[in-house]
């Protein structure tokens, strides 16, 4: 695999590995463990209790994790295993995640008027892994193989 295109790897594993931590921050502000202030504003109580908190009765703290620890693994599997299947899951990851990202960008704007940092760490982190994902598939061709 050429080196620029296992950096490019490796950034996006420590792009999920953060997003992961943030995840978990979340959770544990959310369920009482910790007290984590608001960096930007005052939002993050407004946005982490709203009614939009939560995806099929789940917060979305949890899916949160569940997302970034499985986005971290195909991507490590990428690199491991070096298959295809991986790196379409990966791409398809990313790409939902950015979406739903800027859905729930959405809604702090539009219908809560508020910004929540953690939230605004993990839009910024699946920014910078689409970016990622852009460039990586213009290096020779459209495809994250060696």
């Amino acid at each position: 695999m050429a080196t620029r295109k296992r950096f490019i790897l490796i950034a996006l594993i420590l792009l999920a590995v953060i997003g992961l931590i943030d995840s978990v921050v979340i959770h544990e502000k959310v369920a009482g463990v910790i007290y984590a202030s608001c960096i930007i504003g005052q939002g993050c109580d407004s946005v982490l209790y709203s009614v939009y908190s939560n995806f099929l009765g789940i917060s979305l703290s949890w899916w949160g994790i569940v997302f970034y620890s499985l986005l971290a693994l195909a991507l490590a599997l990428r690199i491991v295993r070096d298959k295809k299947i991986f790196e379409n899951i990966s791409l398809t990851m990313i790409v939902g995640g950015f979406l739903f990202s800027l859905y729930l960008f959405y809604i702090q704007i539009f219908k809560l008027g508020v910004l929540c940092t953690y939230c605004m760490i993990s839009f910024s982190d699946m920014i910078l892994a689409l970016m990622f994902v852009l460039y990586f598939r213009k290096i020779k061709g459209a495809s994250l193989q060696g």
